[in-house]
């Protein structure tokens, strides 16, 4: 039914289990996010996706959030910071998501704001966005066996709820064991949407708009 990225396929010769079932779905939205400091410059950008309102945030070294979120709920932890409109990465970050939902781009070139991120949670993230190309899926199982940590599919699962970047950092090409879906902040079928975009699933007739 998916495309799936073997450990073979990704990092030469090896096994692939499939399971881990996760506990979280991606959200886009971070437990316990970091606080950015009164003043510090930040830039962001908001704009209409086939999923609604998107918000990307960013520091001067890279993307720092994308929220399936319009500007007045997705802006609200950086209420202290010194934020402008569609200017430096987020500005260029808005526009690569765009040529993505129009199918004219299938790899980002964009930095990650990934400072505020460390130990396993950075380790498993920065896996997923080097090693799970477009077209491609994995599941929790598999991903923590790419990132070297094959007893952490449950935490890999919490890992991808607590994703800063989805999209950029692909949690949606991250499936439940046996092939189902697994979760998804925005939704089960922003998910499914999301991978017929990227041919892994085949359409609906509903969803034939995405790919005209």
């Amino acid at each position: 039914m998916f495309r799936s990225l073997t450990r073979e396929s990704a990092n030469g010769p090896g096994h692939a289990g499939i399971g881990g079932k996760p506990p979280r779905p991606c959200a886009g939205r971070v437990v316990g996010a970091r606080r950015y400091p009164a003043g510090m410059s930040l830039s962001w950008s908001a704009f209409a996706s086939p999923f609604g309102e998107l918000t990307v945030v960013a520091t001067a070294s890279g993307v720092c959030r994308v929220d399936f979120a319009g500007p007045d709920r997705a802006l609200g932890e950086f209420d202290e910071a010194a934020l402008s409109r569609d200017t430096g990465v987020a500005s260029e970050a808005a526009r690569q998501l765009g040529e993505y939902f129009a199918r004219q781009r299938r790899e980002f070139d964009l930095p990650i704001e990934w400072e505020p991120l460390e130990g396993l949670r950075l380790h498993v993230l920065r896996t997923l966005h080097e090693m799970v190309p477009f077209g491609e899926t994995v599941s929790y199982k598999q991903l923590a066996e790419l990132s070297g940590r094959p007893e952490a599919s449950r935490a890999v699962g919490t890992i991808m709820g607590s994703n800063p970047v989805p999209l950029l950092v692909p949690c949606h090409r991250v499936l439940a064991s046996g092939g189902g879906l697994g979760g998804f902040g925005p939704g089960l079928e922003a998910k499914r949407r999301l991978l017929v975009l990227e041919g892994v699933l085949e359409p609906s007739l509903l969803e034939l708009d995405l790919l005209s």
